[in-house]
């Protein structure tokens, strides 16, 4: 996911965040403490405590900041598109790219961030939810228009959406492998389309890169 714009936040605060995602380059989040992290941005440890209350806190909040600019770019993205195939083809390829580009954040997202109740108090879970219910709203908007089946939830078809992405993503990041975007979202769109959809549809949808 993208990094945050750093002319909003202070300089302490951007070298506290900057110095935490370069050690989750090659350290389990466990394993990083806020005196390391403290001595990696050149700042006092009562210095992370000003702007953060926890080092969970400090991942939240990163992955916040992160997050708010990918659904910025993705509803960009998905204004130049209409239907509800063609939009729903778009969100698995964002997601998937923005995985592969920053897969420290998405790490911690998947495996690190869920682990912990405090996760879902957090604004991030709240960006989440929200955009959750936008793709929600395409999806229903689908099923009226007769482009998705009647018979099945949206936020049924969320779940397996989500579910495949962040399935398909989990060894590539665990493990550094490469990823073909273009040709993953072929697949998961093919399978997850031609089993929602009221006719069967191409998994390449034409005018989509």
């Amino acid at each position: 996911m993208t990094k945050s714009n750093k002319n909003i936040h202070p300089p302490g605060r951007i070298k506290i965040v900057a110095a935490f995602t370069t050690l989750l380059q090659a350290r389990d989040f466990s394993a990083i403490t806020t005196a390391e992290i403290a001595r990696t941005a050149r700042v006092t440890e009562g210095l992370i405590y000003k702007y953060f209350n926890s080092k969970r806190d400090l991942l939240f909040q990163v992955l916040a900041e992160s997050f708010s600019l990918f659904i910025n770019q993705t509803s960009i993205e998905l204004e130049k598109t209409s239907g509800a195939t063609l939009r729903l083809r778009t969100l698995v390829r964002c997601y998937l790219t923005a995985y592969d580009r920053d897969r420290v954040l998405a790490r911690m997202l998947m495996l690190e961030a869920r682990n912990s109740t405090d996760f879902f108090k957090s604004n991030a879970y709240n960006l989440i939810r929200s955009h959750n219910r936008q793709v929600i709203r395409i999806i229903a908007k689908g099923i009226k228009e007769g482009e998705i089946r009647a018979d099945i939830s949206p936020a049924v078809v969320l779940r397996i959406i989500f579910g495949a992405i962040e399935h398909a993503m989990l060894a590539p990041i665990l493990f550094g492998r490469s990823v073909d975007v273009h040709r993953m979202t072929d697949e998961i769109c093919g399978i997850v389309f031609n089993g929602i959809c009221g006719k069967k549809v191409q998994a390449d949808v034409s005018g989509v890169d």
